[in-house]
């Protein structure tokens, strides 16, 4: 076993001046910061379902006699795959997670596979990886499973193939953790080779662990990117009674955005406030330990359930606010990667809105929120300065529990929800629309011989207006390769192609391919790969 012995540096990196100077976001200084731990992974057995889900509309996608709740879904967005999971309850004592998937845009649903674990699992969170067919998940243990520690990654390389699916796990209680609470997962796939570097798991548990005790404690896991048989746990005893955590990560740059609420020891009251984690994962992979820290929120005011999203420079953070004496539901957002914050309300009617998700996708982003026994979005065009008027997206009305983590939403407006129209909690589906047409840049193929070629390509739903493309080759002995062209596309259609060569160049040794894209929308691309140069030939690793 191995352990850290680096002292992790909490520099400001990017956001010291303006996010100091600001009332809304202050920095928090962290005196004897934690370093993370190592642990080997395990893997555990997927259960295929043996009975189908039943289908009716608005659509059920899982309607059985047991509790179904707390569901999870993500999309492929050039496949249009779905991928959800939920939780389903046999007894009081037992719950398993389960999986299913849709491949006509929600009408119907495989039964998939369930995690069979002894105890009851919950809350499972799930999120496309980034590129190819490969979706990402994890979900919270039974309290007896590992003392509550096990931490779970499920992996999907074919959401349509069972085969392809499989469980990874590890057990915390070595350093004496225990009591997750309810994860969530993050993706990065800009990983070069490193494909089992999945992106970075958040969540609160507690820690006897001598000399970093704590209760309720943020805690962040993620692979070793140097070793893929093991995984990182680094867990933060300075803040604790936190929970309610979210996490997303900006695919364009690999900056990581965590949040909680906490009781804020700074205020006089001690409300309960935003936690929010920053961090580029790049600086982890060098097992550089740099993770910066900030409290959000209002001064005696209390801002609880915390979701975020992240792309481009554009963060959205949504939360419970009891500043008019119910709980309304109120939106911090900055346009240029967390350098500046504004507050704005979502949503404030008499009734109380509670526990809100949102997905972003730019300048764009969708909430929801239950408010009465009802589920409710609303969209921002503007990064989070204004709001539309809330949409139900129920039929029935009052049937959605007022639950923490009742529903889940993709970019493209894929809901699932529990609801309770037929008599008890089942799992509902509809698409209340989301990203409009938009542009998803992709590097879809890297190849050498004399020279490299890579083809690029949309594969979203809009055009991309001046898409500006990089291929660069570096390294060789004693970095001597330095091949680089680049160009730009004043349009680029939807499954356009294209085809770009760097030509002959020579050279000996290990090189590095890099490709970037940029476009006016705001969606970008960055994709890495080895190779070797022998001469005028070019071997790429695929």
């Amino acid at each position: 076993m191995i352990l850290s012995a680096i002292i992790p540096t909490i520099s400001l990196a990017r956001t010291d001046n303006a996010i100091s100077s600001q009332p809304l976001v202050k920095k928090i200084t962290v005196e004897n910061a934690p370093t993370p731990k190592l642990m080997q992974k395990q893997t555990k057995a997927i259960t295929p379902q043996s009975q189908p889900s039943t289908q009716s509309r608005n659509i059920a996608v899982a309607s059985t006699e047991a509790p179904e709740y707390h569901p999870a879904i993500s999309k492929d967005p050039v496949a249009g795959t779905l991928l959800g999971a939920y939780a389903l309850e046999t007894d009081s004592m037992n719950a398993d997670i389960y999986f299913t998937f849709s491949t006509d845009n929600g009408q119907t649903w495989d039964p998939g596979a369930f995690i069979q674990i002894e105890g009851k699992e919950d809350y499972p969170a799930l999120e496309y990886w980034g590129r190819g067919t490969t979706f990402f998940g994890t979900f919270c243990p039974d309290q007896n499973d590992a003392m509550g520690s096990a931490q779970y990654l499920f992996e999907a390389d074919d959401p349509t193939d069972i085969t392809t699916w499989q469980l990874i796990s590890w057990d915390w209680t070595t350093y004496n953790q225990r009591d997750k609470e309810s994860p969530d997962i993050a993706t990065y796939s800009d990983v070069g080779d490193h494909t089992w570097f999945y992106g970075v798991q958040v969540d609160t548990e507690s820690s006897d662990y001598s000399g970093q005790e704590g209760e309720h404690i943020p805690i962040l896991y993620f692979a070793n990117y140097n070793d893929e048989t093991q995984g990182w746990a680094w867990w933060w005893n300075n803040f604790e009674y936190s929970a309610h955590t979210a996490i997303d990560m900006d695919e364009n740059n690999g900056y990581m955005y965590a949040v909680w609420d906490y009781d804020n020891a700074s205020e006089p009251a001690q409300n309960r406030d935003i936690l929010l984690g920053m961090a580029d994962v790049h600086d982890w992979w060098a097992e550089n330990w740099s993770l910066n820290w900030y409290t959000v929120g209002e001064s005696n005011v209390n801002e609880t359930y915390p979701d975020i999203g992240a792309v481009g420079d554009c963060i959205q953070i949504v939360a419970q606010s009891d500043e008019a004496g119910n709980q309304d539901i109120i939106c911090f957002y900055s346009s240029d990667g967390g350098d500046t914050w504004s507050q704005s309300t979502v949503v404030d009617e008499a009734a109380d809105e509670l526990y809100p998700r949102i997905v972003s996708y730019g300048e764009y982003a969708t909430c929801t929120f239950v408010k009465d026994g009802d589920l409710y979005c609303c969209q921002t065009t503007d990064g989070g300065i204004t709001w539309s008027t809330p949409l139900k997206i129920n039929d029935n009305a009052g049937t959605v529990p007022v639950d923490y983590r009742t529903n889940d939403i993709t970019i493209t407006g894929d809901t699932l929800w529990t609801d309770t129209r037929a008599g008890n909690e089942d799992i509902y589906f509809d698409n209340v629309g989301g990203q409009p047409p938009w542009p998803f840049l992709e590097v879809k193929t890297f190849s050498g011989g004399l020279g490299v070629s890579v083809v690029l390509t949309n594969t979203g739903t809009g055009p991309g207006t001046n898409v500006k493309w990089e291929l660069a080759v570096n390294g060789g002995v004693l970095g001597r390769i330095n091949k680089v062209v680049n160009g730009t596309y004043p349009s680029l259609a939807v499954n356009e192609e294209h085809t770009e060569k760097t030509g002959l160049f020579f050279g000996l040794g290990t090189i590095t391919i890099t490709v970037t894209m940029t476009c006016d929308e705001g969606d970008s691309e960055t994709r890495t790969t080895n190779g070797t140069q022998l001469l005028f030939f070019t071997k790429v690793n695929t």
